[in-house]
């Protein structure tokens, strides 16, 4: 199934499900309103169920594509806490681990992926909400963790994170510089952000560029040039800037939200977006959204206005599927 065939501005979520025995995958489809499965390809069975939620099957025939697809799972994203997956049915990555290791991994063996298929983690920075689960992960599970020497020296001087990565778990991946995993590229760069450094990665697996960027005080050339590469873009749209304006948070953390180093507006992503990202722009993935100062409708529509004023009636973006990705509610989504 290739989903760039399909209408996914009405898809809630997308469940994936694999047999131990791998001879059979589902995919469980849930959406506001029916869709046309005439469009889907290369399934042995869909069945529709109430309300608006399908079940695609593969057999063995289609399986062994479908082993190599590529798969980004959203398993928290907000400010309390961020998870991401990259991988196939055999093997991946996390990007960030800040929510609690015992979640991470139910909902990682939810989908049949267990610990041995976890190959690294990349942290993007030090805060809590990206590194809670990060020791876990380093120690317990033995997995490799990821990220600039900065971001590690900050790690060891922070008191609130009590549990450090044991040193021989811990390997740099600095800014502009690009490492193989298996099948995967994956390449860091700079995003500002108030601490002493921050990360974002591109993100390559067999002619697909993933790129994702996180808790990003402003927008730099650096930032341009790389969101202009991806055929998949996951990136912050934290706030609204009237409901930050107007919201119960204390003054000098508004200050901090708005300011060089603090997170993007919506307004702000959806100007980088709609001048800056290719035309071949697969899916846009709106992530890290404030649970007091946003809302997933605020923000896709906020998008989808700035996208029809700078782009007009181009039926290539008009059609692009905008997703806002839930804080606590795990999405998964085959990238083509």
């Amino acid at each position: 199934m290739k989903l760039k065939k399909l209408d996914l501005t009405n898809i809630k979520n997308i469940t994936m499900r694999c047999s131990k025995n791998i001879q059979e995958l589902m995919l469980i489809i849930e959406a506001d309103e029916d869709i046309d499965t005439s469009k889907i390809k290369g399934v042995d069975s869909i069945y529709l169920l109430k309300n608006s939620k399908y079940i695609l099957k593969y057999g063995n025939k289609n399986i062994a594509e479908k082993m190599n697809d590529l798969i980004f799972y959203s398993i928290a994203s907000g400010s309390s806490g961020n998870c991401y997956f990259f991988g196939n049915r055999q093997y991946g990555f996390l990007i960030d681990a800040g929510i609690n290791a015992k979640h991470i991994l139910k909902h990682l063996r939810s989908v049949d992926i267990d610990i041995p298929q976890v190959r690294a983690l990349f942290v993007t920075h030090i805060h809590k909400d990206h590194t809670q689960a990060m020791s876990v992960v380093g120690n317990r599970w033995n997995v490799p963790v990821y990220s600039t020497k900065k971001t590690f020296l900050e790690i060891e001087r922070a008191d609130y994170i009590r549990r450090k990565v044991n040193r021989t778990n811990c390997y740099f991946l600095e800014h502009g510089e690009r490492m193989q995993l298996g099948d995967f590229f994956i390449t860091s760069f700079f995003v500002p952000h108030d601490v002493e450094d921050n990360s974002g990665f591109i993100i390559e697996y067999k002619g697909i560029c993933v790129v994702l960027a996180t808790d990003i005080g402003h927008v730099t050339q650096g930032l341009i040039d790389v969101v202009r590469q991806a055929d998949y873009l996951i990136i912050e749209s934290n706030h609204d800037r009237e409901m930050l304006r107007n919201g119960r948070y204390p003054l000098a953390l508004k200050q901090r939200i708005i300011g060089n180093d603090g997170h993007l507006s919506n307004d702000e992503t959806a100007e980088l977006v709609a001048n800056h990202a290719k035309d071949g722009l697969k899916g846009l993935f709106l992530c890290h959204l404030s649970e007091e100062n946003n809302s997933p409708v605020l923000a896709v529509e906020t998008m989808r206005k700035m996208i029809e004023e700078v782009k007009g009636a181009d039926s290539r973006w008009s059609s692009l599927p905008v997703i806002a990705l839930e804080r606590k509610v795990p999405q998964v989504y085959l990238l083509k």
